[in-house]
């Protein structure tokens, strides 16, 4: 049985499975390459179609033998190096833990990793429609404290 099949545009990198919204149920968390900031519909107060290939976080929930989108980022400003779904702050609601790096332009439209640019890690957390920033770290070795 075939629960999703991701769209032959997406360059999946990375995924994860944990309680990211705190719900009870256990969501899929993506990393993904695609052309474009938005879906199918640009908002209203872009002119022009966005092509720029970066990178996109996706979580997904199954509802009955699907998965289904919970929540689709637009182009992220920092592409995700990894990440993880865990409580890290002992509240009993899990967050986002997300090592980002920079971008680096390959072409006119396309971007990838810079392995020289800065990287840092930050922690986000489910708020109703979306995430929040909790913290920003600039090591691994805080998060185990």
């Amino acid at each position: 049985m075939k629960l999703w099949t991701s769209p032959e545009n997406y360059k999946i990198d990375s995924f994860t499975l944990g309680d990211v919204d705190n719900d009870g149920k256990v969501n899929l968390a993506i990393s993904l390459w695609k052309e474009g900031s938005f879906g199918e519909f640009e908002p209203f107060w872009h002119a022009e179609k966005n092509t720029d290939y970066k990178n996109h976080l996706f979580v997904y929930k199954l509802q009955g033998k699907k998965f289904k989108n919970v929540w689709c980022s637009s182009d992220l400003d920092r592409p995700i190096l990894s990440f993880f779904i865990q409580d890290i702050d002992g509240d009993k609601l899990n967050e986002l833990v997300v090592e980002e790096g920079q971008y680096k332009q390959i072409s006119k439209e396309k971007y990838g990793f810079d392995p020289y640019g800065d990287v840092r890690t930050n922690v986000w957390k489910w708020k109703e429609w979306g995430f929040y920033l909790v913290d920003s770290l600039t090591t691994k070795e805080q998060l185990k404290d």
